[in-house]
Parts: C-alpha cells; structure tokens; sequence
C-alpha cells in the first residue's frame, strides 16, 4: 500500500511472476515512482535486458520495469509494453498519477469522480464502496437490454465509468487537473499482394505469443473446447511443455446441441494433454447471484454461467489458463462476416429498404420453436437489407433499440435512445467486411468476450490468458489480406490452415458451434421462481414495464430461442435492481 501526498495505492495481489519479491507498490532505487499493476507485461523480460545496464533492479517482476521504463520515456512507455493490464504509476516529484489500460482491454479498469476527488479500481464494487452513488445509469440499462451487457465506456451505475482501452488518465494532484488520451490505434489491414508474406509473419507471431504467454512461476493450464482456436493454442502450448498440459472443458450431457465435451476429449487425447471435464448441465439456484457478485453490475451472455463453474473447478488446481479467446475476431471466424460479403453484393438501393418495418413485424411474430426458422430467415433478411453497423446489431441481437427503449418503465427510460457502440466503432474507410472486424475488435471484445473471461476467472483467483490477442499477433493478422482470411464460405482459413497441421484429431468439417447454453430450459425450470417473483409480480417495485416483459415471456414459453436470451437479460436486470440498488 502507498499513501502520501493526498494518493492512495492499494494492491491485493494474485502472485503469477516472482512470488517472494513481487509484492506491490513497487518503486524504483530512489523512491521517486511507484507502480502497481494488475495483468501481465508479456516482454518484460526483453525490456528487463535492455534497460539492466541503466537500472538496479530489486525483484524479478514484470511490474518493476514499468517503473524503470517510465523513468526513460515517460508516458512513452505505453507504446513499448505487449500485454494485458490495468497499471498505476506514481511519480512522487511531479506529484502525478498515470492510470493506462492495455490496447484491447483484456484488464477493466473503472475511474469516478467523487467529492473526495479521482478514484480507480480494477472493480466497481470498490469504487461504491469509495463513496460512488449506486444510482443507476438509464442510457446504460437500454443498452443491456439490447444487447445483453453494458457496452463501455458506461456501466450500469451513472457515477461509474471505465477508462477505454489504449487509454491513459494523468492526474495533477497539485491542481487536481484530469485528462484522458488514447496511445495507441490498430493499424488498418493491408490490400497489397504479399498474402503469403504476411500469414507467414502472423505465424511466427503466434509461436511467440504462446511461448510468452507460457512464462510464470506456477503451472499454466488451457481451456480447450475442441474448436479451431482453443486447440491450436494448446496444440502449440504443449509442443513447448516439457509435462501433459492440464486441459479443461464443460459438458451440457443433458441438453442436445450445446455440447462439444467429446471434441474437446478427442483432441486432448491426440494432443497428450490431462484433460478434465466438467458437468453444468444444469443452472444453479442462485445463478443471478453468481453472475452478479463476479460481473458486478448486470451481465446477460448466458455463456458467462458455465464459465464461472468451469473456472471454479480449474483454480482448484492451477492459477494461470490460457484460452482460444479472440480467434473468431483476427481471423473473421463469425457467420455475420460471411452474411456481410453477401449483403454488400446487393445493390445499394435494395438495402437502403431498411426504413420498412415490415419484415420485424413478421419476425416477431414468427417467435415459436416451430417458426423458428423462418424468424432466422427473417432475421438475416432484416439486416442484409440494412447497411454498415446496423446489419451488425440485426444478426447478432434479438431486440433493437426501439425494442429495449420500451421494456423499461417510463420513470427509467433516458431522454433518448443511446447509439449503438457498433455504430461508434464502424469505420466507413474500410468497407463493410472489414470494418465489422474491426468493430468486433473495437466492442464485442471489449464489452463481452474479454469481460467474460476476466470477470469468471477472478471471482476464483484465476488468471485468464488470451494469446490470440497478444498485442504483435492481431497487428500481424490485420496485415493479412482480407481475401485471405474468408477465401470460401467456411471462414477463419488461416488459423483452420494452421490447425490442419498442429492439430492431429481435430474436426474442421464440422459446423462451427458457439459457446452456447440452454438459457430456455434454464427460464422455464431452474429459475422459473425467480421470473415469477422479479418480473412477472406486479407488486414489486421494478425496472420493467410488466405488459411487455409479460409479452416477452410469453414468446419464450412459446419456444422462440432469441426471445429466451433477451428475457435472460430482463431477469439479470431486475435481479441487480432488487439486489444491488434498493436494498442499499
């Protein structure tokens, strides 16, 4: 813990690299900057070597040289670490606070103002505990209805904000002056015709992501689902392992179509590792709470809940996974991206038909187990006839805003309806395929994906590793040319190219399968009390409006499968209403 000079550090360490020296604050030789940090610096052993020759270092940490990189460069120092993490650095003469985040935001970092001045923390229930109002964030809320999480930079509580990735936050606390500015952008993919140049490169910035992401002084272990990217990370994880690698995956043995157990079990056996499987067939009673106390604020991906057991099950032996996280994003493994280079071939025209609200009327009638493919249909049909972001949020989300807008109750409602973030982060200079690439790298990473990983692993003291996001892979991969990446209707031709030959047992011919779960049987079994009680009894005070929740409800009993999910995120809210905001 540090305190002076109206600045407080405090540090609760999960101990990866360096055990007995790598206690924080750590502070250079004269005890003029401090840092602390929460995450990995994955070249810090490269930096170390560099900077020996200048600098007395005390520990084997990776913390320490940020301190001395800090001396030399500044805020420059940004731009030399490869890594994931939330860091603070106090520079003592200057009396001035640097707070960064890494590029993808693999690490949460939220900041409030409060009366007692600039707060930070790698968790929101510090900041409320710090004085921050639980009041709750109404542009936030729509947005979580919508699309099942609050996107940042907001939370769900209006005084709590996170600091975007590839920003930094200096603080002057002489003056108390504040100011936010990014240091780093992707770099746009190439169009040239070194294709075969430029996989290479991305190739070899994967061996070295893996041997990176491998370094720590207590045993590493890998998730692997028997998909294209979990394995090939761990085909390679164990190429460099002098032991079987522990591997770890879930099984839903009494839901058909969600599980891949046997996959995961095939590869694992033609790969050498010792492999575990977990049984979360069925939800817990106290899912919601579960969710709540790991998220810390409403969090509606459904897949968050067998993650949270899996990792639980995993941190009883090990305290380090590396996953597959990220490869559908480098190397455009989702349908929509196929869905996208064929909507871009209709004329222009045809998709600016979009205004027409025709075609939602049918889908949302079309909401039953049995018209369930023709809602699909619909659903693609929807968004093929829009352009740019908004066919983006059509594929991927049951409810548009106007949808979300009307599930809360008038008193809760914002003055006006948010942007979408996909909107925001969509960059028109790219084209449509890429630019939906570089929007799901820009938010779908960062509002779901990595905060599912991050906020399932701490809850148990377990340190997720994306090396399909280490900082020199993604920028290799964005150099590769669009064409080659989804060269035919499959997709993701790169890493399946190098699964192909790392991967003895996999199947590539098998249709891509998410990381899906049986959220309808869950609704209508294990947590039918708690709809009844939070959303459909009139007499509790609430964030929804009863009639349409009720409405919603009834497509879920009727067997819509995007109905469930969206009715999920009603019952996350009203449970963090209930909980988190009026019984404090």
């Amino acid at each position: 813990m540090l305190a002076e000079h109206g600045v407080g550090l405090l540090h609760t360490r999960l101990a990866i690299i360096d055990l007995i020296t790598g206690d924080q604050p750590l502070w250079n030789e004269t005890r003029t900057v401090a840092c602390i940090l929460n995450g990995e610096i994955y070249n810090y052993r490269e930096l170390t070597k560099e900077l020996r020759s200048r600098h007395s270092f005390a520990t084997r940490s990776d913390t320490e040289v940020i301190v001395h990189l800090y001396e030399e460069l500044g805020d420059d120092c940004l731009h030399e670490l490869r890594g994931m993490y939330a860091l603070a650095i106090w520079d003592a003469p200057r009396r001035r606070l640097l707070v960064a985040r890494d590029r993808l935001g693999i690490k949460p970092l939220y900041t409030a103002r409060l009366d007692s001045g600039f707060a930070f923390a790698s968790s929101i229930e510090s900041l409320l505990a710090g004085g921050a109002s639980r009041d709750p964030d109404s542009a936030a809320l729509t947005q979580f209805l919508q699309f099942q999480k609050v996107p940042e930079p907001r939370t769900a509580y209006r005084e709590v904000a996170t600091l975007p990735p590839a920003h930094y936050v200096s603080v002057d606390v002489g003056t108390g002056r504040v100011e936010r500015r990014r240091f780093y952008r992707h770099v746009a993919p190439t169009s040239g015709d070194h294709r075969e140049e430029a996989v290479c490169s991305a190739r070899a910035a994967f061996e070295r992501s893996v041997s990176t992401h491998l370094v720590a002084d207590v045993e590493v272990a890998a998730f692997l689902s028997g998909g294209v990217d979990s394995s090939l990370v761990v085909a390679q994880a164990q190429r460099l392992s002098s032991r079987p690698l522990r591997t770890y995956c879930v099984s839903f043995r009494d839901a058909v179509g969600y599980d891949e157990s046997d996959h995961a079990a095939r590869v694992a056996r033609a790969i050498g590792t010792c492999h575990e499987t977990i049984d979360v067939s069925m939800a817990p009673a106290d899912v919601m709470r579960t969710v709540l106390d790991a998220a810390q604020q409403p969090f509606a991906v459904a897949s968050f809940v067998p993650l949270l057991l899996l990792c639980r099950e995993a941190a009883r032996h090990v305290k380090v996974v590396l996953t597959g996280d990220g490869g559908d994003e480098v190397d455009f493994g989702y349908p929509w991206y196929r869905w996208m280079v064929g909507a871009s071939r209709l004329p222009g025209g045809v998709r600016r038909a979009r205004s027409s609200p025709w075609i939602r009327r049918l889908e949302m009638g079309a909401a039953s187990r049995e018209l369930d493919r023709m809602r699909r249909v619909l659903k693609f049909i929807r968004g093929a006839l829009s352009t740019g972001a908004a066919s983006s949020d059509a594929w991927r989300y049951e409810l548009t805003g106007p949808d979300a807008l009307a599930l809360l109750r008038p008193e809760h409602r914002p003055p006006a309806l948010p942007p979408s973030p996909y909107e925001e982060a969509w960059d028109r200079s790219l084209g449509d395929v890429a630019a939906m690439r570089k929007a799901d790298l820009d938010v779908l990473l960062r509002d779901e994906m990595l905060p599912k990983l991050d906020r399932s692993g701490m809850a148990f003291g377990l340190e997720g590793r994306v090396p399909l996001l280490d900082d020199d892979f993604v920028e290799a991969m964005l150099a590769v040319p669009v064409s080659a990446h989804l060269p035919d209707r499959k997709g993701k031709a790169v890493l399946r190219a190098w699964a192909r030959e790392m991967v003895p047992g996999i199947d590539l011919d098998r249709p891509k399968h998410g990381f899906d779960v049986p959220v309808r049987a869950w609704l209508l079994d294990g947590l039918r009390e708690d709809v009844r009680r939070l959303v459909l009894d009139d007499r509790q005070q609430r964030l929804t409006d009863p009639v349409v929740a009720r409405g919603l409800w009834h497509q879920v009993e009727r067997g819509g499968a995007g109905a469930a999910h969206a009715f999920f995120a009603v019952l996350m809210a009203e449970t963090w209403f209930a909980e988190r905001v009026l019984q404090h």
